[in-house]
């Protein structure tokens, strides 16, 4: 649970990095 949670949070703070990039 506590790994799922990690990955999702990884997740949104990747696709951020990227949506940030993009701009």
């Amino acid at each position: 649970m506590r790994i799922t949670m990690g990955l999702k949070i990884f997740g949104i703070v990747r696709i951020n990095t990227q949506a940030y990039t993009l701009q």
